[in-house]
């Protein structure tokens, strides 16, 4: 990207959309002037789990930032009573 182009996104007057070697669609602009159909057609070409994930990870990420562990969002199993069987 050429600083020409760097200082008109700066100021607004445009946006940038490109895609890397490795094959990531990447936009650049002021978000007031960037529509949300690009993060739609992201999350509607990922699969159910690839979103699933996704969500998890944002979980978890704000759970260990909140300087929680991790292994409390696990799911909690508690016994209420244990008896010997009686023979």
């Amino acid at each position: 990207m050429t600083s020409d182009i760097k200082e008109k996104i700066n100021k607004g007057e445009l946006f940038h959309q490109e895609t890397t070697k490795d094959g990531w669609d990447i936009r650049f602009g002021k978000i007031e002037n960037l529509d949300r159909q690009f993060d739609i057609d992201f999350w509607q070409n990922q699969t159910t789990n690839e979103r699933f994930s996704a969500a998890w990870n944002l979980v978890a990420h704000y759970h260990l930032g909140k300087g929680e562990s991790e292994d409390e969002l696990r799911l909690q199993r508690s016994i209420i009573n244990f008896q010997r069987i009686s023979s």
